[in-house]
């Protein structure tokens, strides 16, 4: 007989999974804005929003919105680091010199915020002026515009949006695609500042327009650049390098496998050389003829600076239109670089050492990867190269008159 103790017991079953259900259908990350608006300060203060600040976390893309925010610090007599996804456990006072805490009573010129810090919500001034540096924090800004605007707190401004990708590709056409496609929505709020040309032309064809906006092109690593002098008579050998990032797919590390597994097969050469990925950790995969792709991990900017002087060819893909720093990097250093085409991208026009495909099979990739092998074979010593990077010293030439745009708004 179904008894009422079994009744019982598959309801509370049947509870437990609708709450499971309902967990499992949110999108937790989506911020809301955990601070306390309060009164005018001394002034306009710059507000950088970034999802991490340690160490490990500070390349590529978090490095340039860093070096944006440090070049339009000097206009302003405060800057603050709100930082969205890491808390204080992470923090590393050393590495950041001159830097307070707002949780411990730090108030000073330069201030940093961890905004899941328990218990601890920053204020917000109604002069505060913000750089947003990815969706999430983008939309974290117009939460905090919104609980402003509710309260009459202050003028509204257009907040700075670094726009570093197209970030609803990070996606499957889904929930998170739409919610990131949407931190382009309302175009009048931000000054969009677009990483390459590439990427804005990307945005343009794509039918996003913003009436304010700058464009830069990023230039290498400045202490990548202290290394690159060392680049002149350096002998370099038989080492693949391979940008590895499997938690990543717009790096297509399943395919850069697949493309091994065939160069291997096929490149009569191929055990005498060495297959390094580099980017994040993962195991260390098999190849054929008892070759191995060995993973190097995330590593220093001075042990990545020894291996970019010493590999001879390498591969970097990214499914995006931004060109991505890696393929460009190599290509500074004298590698003979394989990646991939994407919509208006076509990096073999940056560099000749640079091969740009649009066929991304595995078959192709392992054909341009032979190829580039060969080439160093009868051609070890490559003269010096127009720079992949179209920066100079002057990162962001527009970043003065933005400066003064905003603090006269």
């Amino acid at each position: 007989m179904f008894s009422y103790a079994r009744a019982k017991d598959l309801g509370k079953q049947k509870i437990k999974r609708l709450i499971a259900d309902m967990g499992g259908h949110r999108i937790r990350e989506l911020p809301t804005a955990a601070v306390t608006l309060i009164e005018p300060g001394e002034g306009p203060r710059l507000n950088l929003m970034i999802l991490g600040i340690r160490k490990e976390a500070v390349f590529g893309g978090a490095d340039t919105a860093l070096r944006f925010f440090r070049k339009m610090q000097p206009h302003y007599s405060r800057a603050r680091i709100l930082v969205l996804r890491e808390d204080e456990r992470d923090f590393d006072s050393a590495a950041w010199p001159g830097w307070e805490l707002e949780s411990r009573g730090g108030h000073g010129r330069q201030t940093i915020a961890f905004l899941r810090q328990p218990g601890f919500r920053p204020g917000v001034e109604p002069e505060d002026q913000f750089i947003a540096t990815h969706w999430l924090t983008a939309t974290y800004v117009r939460a905090i515009r919104d609980l402003q605007a509710a309260q009459g707190k202050g003028p509204q401004r257009p907040f700075i949006y670094l726009i570093q990708d197209f970030e609803p590709g990070f996606y499957p056409w889904s929930g998170r695609y739409l919610l990131a496609s949407s931190s382009y929505a309302n175009p009048h709020e931000v000054i969009a500042v677009f990483n390459t040309a590439l990427l804005r032309e990307y945005f343009q064809q794509s039918g996003y327009y913003f009436p304010a906006s700058h464009v830069f092109e990023p230039s290498l690593n400045p202490a990548l650049t202290a290394f690159r002098g060392q680049l002149a008579g350096h002998r370099k050998r038989r080492l693949l390098l391979v940008y590895g990032r499997p938690a990543t797919p717009r790096n297509a590390f399943d395919l850069v496998v697949e493309c091994l597994l065939v160069w291997s097969m096929q490149y009569g050469d191929a055990a005498q050389w060495e297959i390094l990925s580099l980017g994040e950790r993962h195991r260390d995969i098999p190849l054929a003829k008892g070759l191995v792709l060995r993973s190097g991990g995330k590593v220093s900017l001075e042990q990545y600076a020894g291996y970019l002087l010493d590999a001879a060819v390498g591969i970097s893909l990214m499914v995006s239109p931004h060109p991505s720093y890696p393929p460009l990097e190599m290509a500074e250093f004298g590698i003979r670089v394989v990646t991939n085409g994407f919509a208006n991208k076509d990096l073999s026009t940056r560099s000749p050492m640079i091969n740009s495909l649009i066929d991304t099979t595995p078959k192709a990739l392992a054909a341009a990867l032979i190829e580039s092998c060969d080439a160093f074979r009868d051609t070890p010593f490559v003269a010096d190269m127009p720079s992949a990077f179209l920066g100079n010293d002057d990162e962001f030439p527009f970043l003065s008159g933005l400066a003064h745009d905003l603090l006269n708004s």
